[in-house]
């Protein structure tokens, strides 16, 4: 028989308010050898400061939301820089067994040279990852303008702000206090500032209008190449046609000119001897 048994999954990300850990993933497991419940939970450092402690407290619901009991965890001798997930290599002990739900709180997170942060907020679901078709056909124009800031930042989400956070377009959650996005490292006050629909319109008939003088003087250019490309075959076609004239007219002198040659001798040709 294996060690675990998963009961149940927890597949939602948590954010908290101005937390700098958000919630990734997680599941109730059943562990065979001890014939408990435990809880693995996994956890992830979104402030460009680095965590070296995390202390959680979670609250145990059975299915009809009683609330059973309550339990705390620390996760010492972190080293955990902006992304860094940890947490899922160590089980929380769950003594309720008909625990089926849960809600979490992070209560302290302890930087290495940095001041603690401490809340009693719970943990709730993150409602961002909001679509770009809201732009519709300024969707492109968005993308442009954020590439123009940075070229690696590829546009996935809607920028996002609140709760003492920010999503990046590239998917990246920040803590308010990261100036720059932990994964694409785009500048936050740049980015910010080209959400701005107006602008985004104004922006985008300046650059079709340009666009579209580009394409005109690509195409004059295309037609001009072609003319001097069809002017170019056409010389080469009328020189390779004197070049055959003239090996033709050499070729008939000089087969004139051996025949000639022939009759001469044998028509003077007087041998020696007589």
């Amino acid at each position: 028989m294996e060690r675990y048994t998963r009961i149940l999954g927890i597949d939602e990300q948590l954010i908290q308010v101005n937390c700098p850990i958000v919630f990734e993933k997680g599941a109730l497991l059943r562990d065979n050898k001890n014939e408990t419940n435990v809880l693995q939970l996994q956890f992830e450092n979104i402030s460009d400061r680095v965590v070296k402690a995390t202390y959680v407290r979670v609250l145990c619901y059975d299915i009809e939301n009683k609330l059973l009991g309550e339990t705390e965890h620390k996760y010492l001798d972190l080293n955990e820089k902006y992304n860094g997930k940890f947490g899922d290599r160590e089980p929380i002990t769950i003594k309720w067994t008909e625990s089926r739900k849960f809600v979490f709180e992070v209560q302290k997170v302890i930087f290495v040279d940095d001041p603690a942060y401490e809340s009693i907020d719970k943990m709730y679901k993150m409602q961002w990852n909001l679509p770009l078709s809201e732009l519709g056909d300024l969707k492109e124009q968005y993308e442009y303008e954020v590439t123009q800031i940075n070229s690696s930042t590829k546009c996935k989400v809607r920028p996002a702000i609140g709760a003492g956070l920010w999503q990046c377009v590239c998917g990246g959650l920040n803590h308010f206090g990261n100036k720059k996005c932990g994964l694409c490292r785009i500048d936050k006050e740049k980015l910010f500032a080209c959400w701005n629909l107006d602008k985004l319109a104004a922006d985008k008939k300046v650059r079709d209008e340009e666009l579209e003088k580009q394409r005109q003087i690509e195409q004059e250019q295309k037609l001009i190449a072609e003319k001097n490309a069809e002017e170019e075959r056409l010389q080469k076609q009328i020189k390779r046609k004197k070049a055959t004239k003239k090996i033709l007219v050499f070729s008939i002198l000089a087969v004139l000119g051996a025949i000639t040659v022939y009759f001469i001798k044998e028509k003077y040709f007087i041998p020696k001897g007589n």
